[in-house]
């Protein structure tokens, strides 16, 4: 019971307390259901290898993973963008089941009860445990409230059901993440640095050189003396395909009108509020009026004057009397009218202690418990000894040994009826009851020093809204442009023109949102489904969309024509580069000041040219560095092509520290970029991976 509430309290758990176990997760499963993963016809998601993906079987393990985050967090919404997030750690994680299933079958990984039992409540506890098992009144990790938590499931004296599927999970995830923990350790582990490379890249990644050098920049070559052709830029492309490689793309252009209010019902909306004002003030209950009317809800809170930025009125609720109305005022899309009802001083924290009751199972446990709750109150507040009575009938093992002491604690710690309780409705000294998710608490408040001015609001929000008429029009203009653009040459005339504002965007099949529409799966889904010409209209997310697709481009390579301007650019710095070594000679000058002399420029210095982040003349020259370290000192290297311009360099001189024999930090750097999911990634090239999840998500 306590752990439910503990859990629903920490909203943070979301998809990525677990992303990291979807490996074992779907790995164990897949193990002993491989034979399901294909299917028939085109009812594919995809194809890793030989193996075919089917759309049931991903469906499967899609569904399986979001029962374990609600599990965790029975509050969680998946919006498109976290169910498409959801949906790539699954496709990913079976493809690992794909590639390396059969592997780890073979080497019996496994996790012992100790293992387990350690992670959970012993000297390694993992961090799904420290987060899931945090003590609810502490916030903190507590191995023993941890323990008595899983024994209380596992010995059967804890039968709650969401306690008892929250542990299993728990145990479930924490094992199958050790799993993969260990897999990845033996493939690090795998991985071999020698010393000789360890020490270079110790000794070079403090390496630093006193150059003098002279620049020739490519921009002083005129685009005059250079001549580019179609064939010097495929040379180029076909030479360095590997960077211009991309994933399939469609080109979209689209028209969107928005669906707001329009101004007769902002004005009408305005009335509507103007006439339940009226009714607001006749009301002879606030909270029950906010709750038939109000579009949100406010609870009991107490807000001061800064958390009440940006309202006209925040400064009159400090000094009117108690009872104002407040007439409707818009901010954020919405209407609101607002009512006075209490201003009082708060403290900043309170410290309190507490006699934790349970949750009772019957009517009858249900007024023992509560006779027991008034006879202790009386107690306490005849002066009774509260840490005795904590001792002996206080179910919070993480306190009562401590006398219930919960310490001090800031508002929005607690659970919102024992915050609200704490710090809006008692005051110090005072002894009393309030009912959690946790059970009956008996509190008594020891500290509570009012500081702040506070005020209780009652409000009545109503989001304005767009007419069902306001739909309709917005709907016949739609209509109206499509009827007039139903042509890709109408629809392309139109985003020539200046009439209609028409965006053009490339989008991957994968994408959710697009800038300025947000999130709109179904238009890419159908853009990906369609041919270049097509048109098709969308309403989402309170907007009419006309959308066109323009053109595509494959997966691979990307053709001349996509990537021209980019690749014009590398090929006139090259051309330029042969030009300016022209002019030099072909084996530079015997000193820099005789080439100085030559060709009128300057000689510069850099006293402090650093191996790892070569920075000359505000650019990362990676190339001249790596000549530079590689000369003598005193010599004076050949014209080198930079990013931007020619060097000559002469090396003064270069400082590589000797490295120690200490070189398991440098061992392990060296590693970190061939790490195991590194060579997933790897690995999934090798074997092939058609990713036809587009078609139906």
């Amino acid at each position: 019971m306590a752990l439910i509430g503990s859990i629903r309290k920490r909203t943070g758990l979301l998809i990525g307390v677990i992303a990291i176990a979807m490996f074992a997760f779907l790995l164990m499963d897949g193990l002993s259901s491989r034979n399901r993963m294909g299917g028939a016809g085109n009812q594919n998601v995809g194809k890793i290898g030989h193996q075919k993906i089917s759309a049931q079987y991903f469906d499967q393990k899609y569904n399986a993973y979001e029962e374990r985050i609600r599990t965790f967090n029975p509050q969680f919404e998946s919006d498109e963008a976290g169910r498409a997030q959801v949906r790539d750690l699954v496709w990913n994680e079976i493809a690992a089941d794909v590639i390396l299933g059969k592997e780890m079958e073979d080497m019996g990984l496994e996790v012992s009860l100790d293992e387990l039992g350690n992670a959970i409540y012993g000297t390694n506890v993992h961090p799904y445990a420290k987060s899931i098992l945090a003590n609810p009144n502490t916030g903190q990790y507590d191995p023993e409230f941890a323990y008595a938590v899983v024994q209380g499931v596992e010995n059967g004296s804890n039968t709650t059901p969401g306690d008892i599927k929250i542990i299993t999970q728990l145990k479930s995830l924490i094992k199958e993440t050790l799993v993969k923990e260990k897999y990845s350790a033996l493939f690090n582990k795998g991985m071999y640095v020698p010393d000789f490379l360890a020490k270079d890249a110790k000794q070079y990644s403090l390496a630093s050189a006193d150059v003098a050098y002279i620049y020739f920049p490519y921009a002083e070559v005129s685009n005059d003396e250079i001549t580019i052709t179609d064939k010097d830029l495929q040379a180029y492309l076909s030479k360095n395909a590997e960077a211009y490689k991309k994933e399939a793309t469609k080109e979209i252009q689209y028209y969107k009108i928005d669906i707001v209010p329009s101004a007769e019902d902002t004005a009408q909306a305005l009335k509507e509020m103007q006439d339940l004002m009226v009714e607001f003030k006749d009301a002879k209950n606030d909270s029950m009026f906010v709750r038939k009317y109000s579009d949100e809800l406010y609870g009991l809170v107490y807000f001061t004057e800064d958390q009440l930025a940006g309202d006209v009125n925040a400064a009159n609720y400090f000094t009117d009397e108690i009872g104002t109305y407040y007439d409707p005022t818009f901010a954020d899309g919405a209407f609101t009218i607002t009512r006075l009802t209490d201003r009082k001083m708060l403290p900043d924290s309170v410290k309190a202690r507490h006699i934790l009751l349970p949750q009772p199972r019957t009517i009858e446990e249900r007024d023992s418990l509560q006779a027991l709750a008034d006879s202790l109150v009386e107690l306490i507040k005849n002066g009774a000894d509260f840490a005795a009575l904590a001792e002996i009938h206080s179910t919070d093992e993480s306190n009562k040994s401590k006398g219930g002491d919960l310490g001090y604690f800031t508002q929005g710690v607690m659970t919102p009826p024992f915050n609200d309780a704490a710090f809006y409705v008692y005051k110090q000294g005072d002894a009393y009851q309030v009912i959690t998710s946790f059970g009956l608490h008996i509190v008594k408040i020891d500290a509570a020093k009012p500081v702040h001015p506070a005020v209780r609001l009652a409000k009545v929000t109503r989001k304005l809204k767009f007419s069902k008429q306001t739909e309709k029009d917005l709907l016949n203009v739609q209509n109206e442009f499509r009827k007039d653009h139903s042509t890709p040459e109408q629809f392309e005339a139109a985003a020539a023109g200046n009439e209609y504002n028409i965006t053009t965007v490339e989008v991957t099949s994968t994408q959710t949102d697009i800038p300025g529409l947000g999130p709109v799966r179904e238009m890419v889904r159908w853009a990906f489904k369609e041919d270049v010409g097509s048109i098709g209209g969308f309403d989402i997310n309170d907007q009419y969309i006309v959308a066109y697709i323009k053109s595509e481009a494959k997966e691979g390579v990307q053709p001349l024509a996509a990537v021209k301007g980019e690749i014009t650019q590398k090929v006139a710095n090259e051309k330029k580069a042969e030009i300016i070594k022209a002019q030099i000679g072909k084996d530079g000058a015997a000193n820099l000041q005789e080439l100085a002399s030559k060709t009128g420029k300057e000689v510069k210095a850099n006293a402090a040219v650093n191996y790892s982040y070569p920075t000359l003349e505000g650019g990362d020259e990676q190339k001249v560095a790596g000549v530079i370290f590689g000369m003598k000192e005193g010599e004076v290297s050949a014209p080198i092509s930079g990013k931007t311009g020619v060097f000559v360099v002469q090396l003064n001189s270069k400082d590589i520290p000797q490295a120690d024999d200490n070189l398991a930090a440098q061992k392990r750097s060296l590693k970190t970029p061939f790490n195991y999911d590194a060579a997933l990634e790897e690995m999934k090239e090798d074997a092939g991976v058609k990713d036809m999840r587009y078609m139906f998500y």
